[in-house]
């Protein structure tokens, strides 16, 4: 699965060109201040405008998990990832785990993890929250394959995530 990374990154880097419209396709729309175009922004230029690096780190880590998940889920059957998870496993839910559900929340737990940035882990595929990088700024919560159970009809799946500023104890 990590071996896996390196070209997942590389392709993740080619497809950070795509341009998001601030309000509407057209380029005849204005920007905040009403003068002239509006400036398409990607979501990566946006938030290195505006968030702290931290965040920006955080965001790069949930886009090469995402893009990780994606070519699993697209290769799951070849990988053998389809059905119940071997251990017989149980979410927080209540849900016995699919195969696909243990490595999406090793792939985003591990990514997450890279960033260096996230003192505290918690996702529904886990008992309770995962500590990670002592004084980190933020803690994320998430979902990893959210809607696992519809992959093998081809329906389509996403992933929940919440970012929170980490709380300090005073």
């Amino acid at each position: 699965v990590r071996a896996y990374s390196a070209k997942v990154k590389a392709a993740a880097s080619s497809k950070r060109s795509t341009r998001i419209p601030n309000a509407s396709s057209s380029s005849a729309t204005t920007n905040a201040s009403g003068a002239g175009p509006a400036q398409l922004k990607t979501l990566r230029e946006y938030t290195a405008e505006h968030a702290d690096p931290a965040l920006c780190a955080v965001f790069d880590q949930l886009e090469i998990a995402t893009c990780e998940l994606a070519g699993l889920i697209s290769r799951a059957p070849i990988l053998n990832l389809t059905g119940y998870a071997a251990d017989g496993g149980v979410n927080t839910g209540g849900d016995k785990q699919k195969a696909l559900d243990v490595v999406a929340n090793d792939v985003f737990k591990a990514s997450l993890s890279d960033s260096c940035q996230v003192a505290v882990l918690a996702s529904e595929e886990d008992e309770g929250p995962i500590k990670v990088t002592p004084g980190a700024p933020y803690t994320v919560v998430f979902d990893p394959l959210d809607g696992s159970r519809n992959i093998e009809a081809s329906i389509p799946t996403g992933t929940i995530w919440g970012i929170y500023r980490t709380l300090t104890s005073s």
